[in-house]
């Protein structure tokens, strides 16, 4: 999303992603991006309280862990795919076929895969690149999601929840 690949892992699963900040992240400054999957996200934060936790946007959920530079970004709906389907048909009057698919499955497959082969996928790469660039000053889930990485990562240690909080 802010087109720097280095900054992103694409972990399997919610529980992998906390593995991930657990392990990878030794105390220093780790935003996770989960889908919400309808369940409670505090079994997969053993050993973290939650400090703050709000929604930015109906669709964008932040969730700060206590005593870490932590970051906790929930998607609702509950599936990426989702979430990028309805910014597709909602704010940008398309949908999938005209990316390629033929179904919602096909372009759920697709996200599946190992980043390696998904950054080769040319009409998956196609959509995502489309979405990050239409209606950018448009106020809508997906740039609101954007604002809030960059803000986190301009300001890893010195970022104020206030300022995402009051948006």
């Amino acid at each position: 999303m802010l087109l720097n690949k280095d900054l992103i892992r694409k972990e399997k699963n919610k529980a992998e992603v906390f593995k991930s900040i657990r392990e990878r992240s030794k105390g220093e400054f780790s935003i996770g991006i989960v889908d919400s999957d309808n369940d409670a996200i505090e079994p997969f934060i053993k050993g973290f309280k939650i400090e703050q936790r709000f929604f930015i946007c109906e669709e964008v959920e932040l969730i700060k862990l206590e005593n870490y530079h932590y970051y906790i970004i929930q998607l609702h709906p509950k599936e990426f795919e989702k979430w990028i389907v309805k910014f597709i048909e909602n704010n940008c009057g398309k949908n999938l076929s005209e990316f390629g698919y033929n179904d919602y499955k096909e372009f759920e497959n697709d996200s599946k895969v190992i980043p390696e082969k998904l950054y080769k996928n040319e009409r998956f790469i196609s959509l995502v690149n489309y979405v990050l660039t239409k209606h950018i000053t448009s106020d809508n889930h997906i740039n609101k999601i954007k604002v809030v990485l960059k803000y986190l990562i301009e300001n890893t240690y010195t970022a104020d929840i206030k300022v995402l909080k009051n948006g």
